[in-house]
């Protein structure tokens, strides 16, 4: 007889259930990648995307920020980060106060 400790997460279901979808189908993704030069399966990483949307959309609906507003402001917040163009510099030297000051204008939407 195996005494067993329960654990109980004090998480919202619907977040926990979007973060462990969004990861489990980004694995999916990842294994649909093929890295032999072969011709992937863009039917399956079409439908993993798709996956992906779906558990996103569990997410951004329970924490209730429109979905708009989350895409503008990390549109803004690469085009502070990347005036140009993406490079390496920049990506590793960021300033993550001016971009969470960007980043919180989505709850004022």
């Amino acid at each position: 007889n195996i005494d067993e400790k329960k654990t109980e997460l004090n998480v919202n279901p619907r977040i926990f259930h979007s973060i462990v979808g969004i990861s489990t189908e980004a694995t999916e993704l990842l294994e649909a990648l093929d890295l032999n030069g072969n011709k992937m399966d863009n039917i399956n990483i079409g439908e993993e995307f798709g996956d992906i949307d779906w558990y996103k959309a569990i997410g951004i609906d329970e924490i209730d920020i429109d979905w708009d507003s989350i895409l503008l402001s990390v549109i803004e917040k690469l085009k502070k980060r990347y005036p140009e163009k993406f490079n390496s510099n920049e990506a590793n030297n960021r300033n993550l106060d001016d971009e969470r000051k960007i980043l919180n204008k989505m709850e004022d939407n």
